[in-house]
């Protein structure tokens, strides 16, 4: 391919030679005299003129953009991923970085990035076989350049937005209650427009239809001012509370929160809304205190601030592992129902706290049975090859970033192979991947996938995940509130609790492999059969298939072979919970996929004015597309906002022009 490189450290970033990236070349002697020199050193790639990496970090909260299309793609050591881009000629790249979100940053020319095989925390691998063919590399998305056309008001953030569910100060109520409406109407600011992304065009008092001002910019909910016109600085951005704060009280802020605390006016707060606000964190645990999973949720707790909903789930996922070859004997299931559960934490990212509880259990399943633990993060094949090496063996899968795999696995043709898999040894069954020369079967799966996701990035697969088989076969612990960040203390030596939780495992897997059926009881299939109804009737997740096997796990923790009234209730108590977690996400990714829907309709609209020359009629583009008028005129408001048509009434009526840029 051309590429130039350079040797770096073994297991780590930092070149070896002198100049580092600047020594890189592609003269084969010196690479040879390099790696003759430094075998296992990594391998950096200095990036050239016109090629430009997009470097999403999912442990720093980074997950895909909008808009990224297929390219030569990188896995990271780091879990993450390299994007390689080619720059158009009229980018001004250094406008890029402003645009993007924690986690995701820009690599260019003046910098270097690692390419496979190198090896940090794990090995850098290519998304695809055929990274030899430079073709793969394609230019940077029209979503992302589009972006960089736009005012740069980003620069200046009056005032934080705070977004801490505990939070009960005036201003941060004020910021999640009050409207835009009731702030600045009043003091004679009006609408001009709306798009479909939320935002809102305002204009200054005292002028009509021009845009001094928008709301809800990139969903950041704030107030952004264009204009000198006003009491508000220009190109700056304000939150309600600090725009409340100018208007009524001329930036007194002391002043405006102590109104706020003290009348709690009903225009701007719901007093169920601040009541909700105010409620603190709970869990009622759904089993007696000297449970395993009681005991579990406590180990975890005197370790980290995390909901215990993540650490129930996990201790669940435990007992899967030493318990895999007992089966539900269930009338649906001939050969008995595997107590396999599929498990994702969602929660924000950091806060949280869901990679500290996988941690905790990942180090105990890894003591309990070393090969057990499954490579974080892997290309497809490398995870059946992994599996396929553990055959008849139980394994864990504890993705730290589950939302980013899963988007993946929607949005790239070469990630659909691991949902087909993953599909087929949930319930069991040997699966075979074919590949040119030979095939690799996986038998006798025992696989249990304990994931983690930040709502934002697992909502990014939008409906499609919903409508097919494999994101409703996961338990969705997505807690509706987090408990109080707790301050860092001393350590607490709990070697002994975490040698209790190892020896009680051991003796559950001993166990279980002379106790292969779990039977029920006739109270608990009463119990677990209205549940199941009732989930049935609420939840688009598999929910009810987990009811039983919670409960078949809660009989194995207790080394017994017949599952008991009281372990069917405290199932129906935890498939609740989890009920509960889908019940808040589905409308999220529901959202994602309706804007998925736009923006093609967008794409289809732009492809029809092209084909036609750069101008169409509106009528034409009507018929065309079959869209109500309401759903039109947005097409027609985001096309000129995104800079990318001109529209003006000619002969014949209304026409829509690209743009010359495009």
């Amino acid at each position: 391919m051309g590429w130039k490189i350079f040797p770096c450290i073994p297991g780590g970033k930092a070149p070896l030679t002198a100049n580092g990236f600047k020594d890189a070349t592609t003269a084969s002697d010196t690479i040879t005299s390099w790696w003759t020199r430094w075998p296992t050193a990594n391998l950096g790639y200095e990036l050239p003129d016109k090629v430009l990496v997009l470097d999403i970090d999912p442990r720093n909260g980074g997950s895909i953009p909008e808009g990224l299309t297929a390219t030569l793609t990188c896995l990271t050591g780091g879990g993450g991923y390299h994007y390689y881009y080619t720059l158009p000629d009229d980018l001004d790249s250094s406008k890029l970085r402003a645009l993007l979100t924690t986690g995701v940053d820009i690599k260019k020319q003046g910098g270097y990035t690692l390419v496979p095989p190198s090896i940090t925390s794990q090995e850098y691998v290519w998304a695809s076989n055929d990274y030899s063919n430079t073709k793969l590399l394609t230019s940077l998305p029209t979503a992302l350049i589009s972006q960089v056309s736009k005012p740069q008001i980003l620069a200046h953030i009056n005032t934080s937005k705070v977004i801490d569910p505990l939070d009960s100060r005036p201003g941060t109520l004020f910021n999640q209650t009050a409207t835009w409406e009731e702030i600045l109407e009043p003091d004679g600011w009006t609408k001009v427009r709306a798009s479909v992304d939320g935002e809102v065009f305002w204009c200054r008092p005292g002028k009509s239809n021009e845009v001094s001002a928008t709301t809800n910019y990139g969903g950041s909910e704030l107030l952004y001012i264009f204009t000198s016109s006003t009491e508000f600085e220009s190109n700056t951005g304000y939150s309600k509370f600090a725009a409340y704060t100018l208007l009524k009280w001329n930036g007194d802020y002391q002043a405006a929160a102590a109104e706020l605390a003290s009348t709690f006016q009903p225009t701007y707060f719901s007093p169920s809304v601040v009541s909700n606000m105010s409620e603190p964190y709970t869990f009622t645990s759904a089993l007696p205190p000297d449970n395993f999973v009681s005991r579990f949720i406590e180990y975890v707790d005197k370790q980290t601030d995390a909901p215990k909903e993540y650490a129930e789930a996990s201790a669940l996922t435990l007992i899967s592992l030493a318990g895999y070859r007992s089966k539900a004997a269930l009338a649906p299931y001939p050969g008995g129902l595997g107590n396999n559960l599929y498990v994702v934490l969602v929660g924000p990212t950091t806060k949280s706290r869901k990679s500290t509880v996988q941690r905790i259990a990942g180090s105990i399943a890894k003591a309990v049975m070393p090969p057990s633990l499954l490579p974080n993060r892997a290309t497809t094949e490398a995870l059946i090859k992994a599996l396929a090496n553990r055959n008849g063996v139980p394994s864990v899968w504890t993705p730290d970033e589950f939302g980013v795999t899963l988007a993946e696995i929607y949005n790239r043709d070469y990630m659909r192979g691991l949902e087909e898999m993953l599909l087929t040894v949930y319930s069991g069954d040997d699966y075979e991947y074919q590949r040119v020369l030979d095939s690799v079967i996986i038998k006798n799966p025992h696989l249990s996938i304990l994931g983690a996701a930040t709502p934002e990035s697992i909502s990014r697969s939008g409906t499609s995940a919903l409508d097919s088989g494999l994101l409703p076969r996961f338990a969705i612990v997505y807690p509706s509130k987090l408990p109080e960040t707790r301050a860092v203390g001393q350590a607490v030596d709990l070697r002994a609790e975490r040698q209790g939780f190892i020896s009680q495992l051991n003796s559950i897997m001993s166990w279980s492999n002379t106790h292969v059926d779990i039977i029920f009881s006739s109270q608990a299939l009463t119990t677990l059969n209205a549940a199941e109804q009732k989930l049935t009737a609420t939840s688009a997740a598999r929910l009810p298939t987990m009811l039983y096997k919670v409960a078949s796990l809660l009989a194995i923790a207790d080394m017994q072979d017949t599952v008991s009234e009281s372990n069917a209730t405290a199932a129906a108590a935890i498939v609740t919970r989890w009920a509960d977690g889908v019940a808040t996400l589905i409308p999220q990714m529901y959202r994602h996929g309706t804007d998925q829907q736009f923006e093609q309709q967008l794409d289809y609209v732009l492809g029809e004015i092209d084909k036609a020359g750069g101008e169409l009629h509106r009528v034409q583009i009507a018929n065309s597309i079959n869209v109500k008028k309401q759903r039109l005129d947005e097409i027609k408001f985001t096309l000129l906002d995104k800079g990318k048509i001109t529209s003006e009434i000619k002969e014949g009526g209304e026409k829509w022009m690209l743009r010359e840029n495009n």
